[in-house]
């Protein structure tokens, strides 16, 4: 869905979190309890340049039941070969090999006694060349 893509770019250093999911779909899904979340943040950086991601936070609705839920961090671009998938509530960080992030959120809606029925998750995340990090 169109409406649940935020695209970051140029920016040295940057939070991105479930919050940042726009006020179009939010509406859609309150008004539809059937909507699955299935949300992408594309971060990209200055060319010959990398990114670190630190998640600080990631709550999952049903732990450990992929098909129901997962945060993805794709290196570069969206190849099956290129992600980190978690199913489970975590802190991790990735070093990307590429100047391009892509976070997937993805969640089926979840049981009507269940307040949330997305994963909700934070990082931040800083652009870096081989040899250090900006600041």
């Amino acid at each position: 869905m169109d409406d649940c893509v935020t695209v970051i770019s140029g920016q040295v250093e940057g939070l991105v979190n479930t919050s940042m999911i726009s006020l179009t779909f939010n509406d859609l899904a309150k008004s539809n309890n059937s909507v699955a979340l299935d949300c992408v943040w594309d971060i990209r950086v200055s060319p010959g340049h990398q990114i670190f991601f630190q998640m600080e936070t990631l709550t999952l609705v049903a732990e450990n039941e992929c098909e129901t839920n997962f945060l993805e961090l794709y290196d570069g671009n969206t190849h099956h070969e290129n992600v980190e998938q978690f199913c489970h509530s975590t802190r991790t960080s990735m070093k990307t090999k590429t100047n391009r992030l892509i976070i997937r959120a993805f969640g089926k809606p979840s049981l009507p006694t269940q307040n949330m029925h997305w994963p909700r998750f934070q990082g931040t995340f800083n652009m870096f060349r081989m040899g250090g990090f900006y600041k």
